[in-house]
């Protein structure tokens, strides 16, 4: 798990997958595809689910890559578990590896 100090900025990544049918039915991740409209991430202290950032847009690096860097962590920010998740906005691709967890510390005095 990523460690970052109050007043850094984590750099959260994800990938977007075109969503596959296997022959039994079911769904597996195909090739690398940007999402049709947007990609948005929510940040939450973890386990209470205090959403410190809601539905920030993520930036595409490359096709179907994408990052985060939208969110400053507070100089009195509680520190412990942070989730996060990336949610694709149009229901055509989906995100892969799309939630994560970081922890904050308390910054170097």
């Amino acid at each position: 798990m990523k460690h970052y100090r109050r007043g850094q900025t984590p750099k959260l990544y994800t990938t977007c997958r075109e969503e596959t049918h296997n022959s039994d039915g079911s769904l597996s991740d195909g090739d690398l595809a940007n999402a049709a409209t947007s990609m948005k991430v929510i940040i939450e202290t973890y386990p209470d689910g205090e959403i410190v950032q809601a539905l920030g847009d993520a930036t595409p690096s490359a096709t179907g890559l994408y990052y985060y860097t939208g969110y400053t962590i507070a100089a009195s920010a509680q520190t412990g578990i942070y989730k996060y998740a990336f949610r694709a906005v149009d229901g055509s691709t989906k995100g892969a590896d799309a939630e994560g967890y970081f922890e904050v510390d308390k910054e170097i005095a």
